[in-house]
């Protein structure tokens, strides 16, 4: 995927995607109409401009790649072989749950990172939104049936 981007981006094998500079500097000279490189100015570009689109689908997965999916492997239990976070009940000052190492509740809905996590054979994952369910429990705890 990414040397299919440079392929668009005018076989510019040396260009470093990261560098704001090199990126507008590559993309004036291919003739598109930008002044910088920020997101609200490349977005009404990218349909007319297929460098314009390649550009912020490699920035957006390399956003993702950076927050999880570099990470995600260090996490990995050596006899299990699987994920075990550390959640927290009380975690956050707003007294909601909360998970760390690694934060699951923070993995992208993107179909490319939720099939990276599978289940144990007979078993299944159950994606469950409880909300509001802190003020739920609260409410039940307190014995109020109002």
């Amino acid at each position: 995927m990414l040397s299919t981007q440079l392929d668009i981006l005018g076989n510019q094998t040396s260009l470093n995607l990261d560098s704001q500079q090199q990126v507008l500097e590559a993309l004036q000279q291919m003739g598109v109409p930008v002044k910088n490189t920020s997101k609200l100015s490349l977005i009404p570009l990218a349909e007319e401009h297929p460098p314009v689109r390649a550009l912020l689908d490699y920035r957006k997965a390399a956003k993702s790649v950076q927050a999880f999916g570099s990470s995600l492997p260090k996490h990995v239990h050596p006899i299990t072989g699987r994920l075990h976070p550390d959640y927290q009940q009380m975690g956050a000052a707003t007294g909601r749950m909360s998970c760390r190492n690694p934060n699951l509740q923070q993995i992208p809905r993107d179909k490319i990172f939720r099939s990276c996590f599978i289940p144990a054979p007979g078993y299944c994952l159950v994606v469950a939104d409880y909300s509001q369910i802190e003020l739920r429990v609260a409410a039940e705890l307190s014995g109020d049936r109002a």
